[in-house]
């Protein structure tokens, strides 16, 4: 057995909603993963998901739409464009 060496978790309400979508969750565990870190982008982001920066936007905007964008805010790093941020 292995000790942990860290991990994101999500919030049991997030987990249960329907009205966000599986793929809007990943994202967020993805960023808040980062926590600490000063930015991400969304180019990493989109790698650590497996899908594209725009299908990460895409589910920024619906996480923050469906009022999640404030514990984002407090939780996870700012994300950023292309090239501003390191990998």
């Amino acid at each position: 057995m292995t000790a942990l060496s860290g991990f994101a978790i999500i919030p049991m309400e997030l987990a249960r909603t329907a009205s966000v979508s599986s793929q809007a969750k990943a994202v967020y565990v993805a960023l808040t993963s980062h926590r600490g870190e000063e930015a991400v982008s969304l180019e990493q982001l989109a790698k650590e998901v497996g899908t594209t920066p725009e299908a990460v936007r895409r589910a920024l905007d619906a996480l923050h739409s469906r009022g999640w964008g404030a514990t984002l805010d407090v939780l996870a790093p700012s994300v950023v464009e292309r090239g501003s941020a390191s990998a």
